[in-house]
């Protein structure tokens, strides 16, 4: 009898111990990837420049049918991504980011566009990009 006291009381410790934090649906960061997503009012681009604002980018995939270029500022908070090819509409890159939760935090804007071939410099009117999960 002494020895199933010992083991209830061991066991009840272990359950409340695997109660603390640590396990699933904690409340700390959850790294990933947030989607840099391009709406454009033409066909033809061939390049773009956009900066992402906000909390800490930690690197940058550009879609694998563009070339891209990429430069994340020495605190991690902008992201300066340039995109190049036959650039349409939809997602042009991927952010890792150390927390996805935070992803309204994000803000980002188009700084440039050129139309492909002549690469000569549009108007900005019309263009946007957002950040989502």
């Amino acid at each position: 009898m002494k020895h199933f006291r010992i083991l209830a009381v061991l066991g009840a410790g272990l359950v409340i111990a695997g109660c603390g934090g640590g396990g699933g649906g904690g409340t700390g960061p959850t790294a990933g990837t947030l989607y840099v997503t391009y709406t454009t009012p033409n066909s033809d681009d061939g390049a773009l420049l956009v900066k992402v604002t906000g909390a800490a980018v930690t690197s940058v995939a550009v879609d694998t049918s563009l070339k891209g270029y990429s430069r994340i500022s020495s605190n991690g908070d902008t992201a300066m991504i340039v995109v190049a090819g036959t650039v349409h509409g939809g997602v042009v890159a991927r952010l890792s980011v150390p927390d996805t939760r935070a992803f309204a935090s994000y803000a980002a804007t188009v700084l440039q566009v050129a139309q492909a071939g002549t690469y000569a410099q549009r108007a900005l009117s019309g263009y946007s990009v957002a950040v989502s999960q």
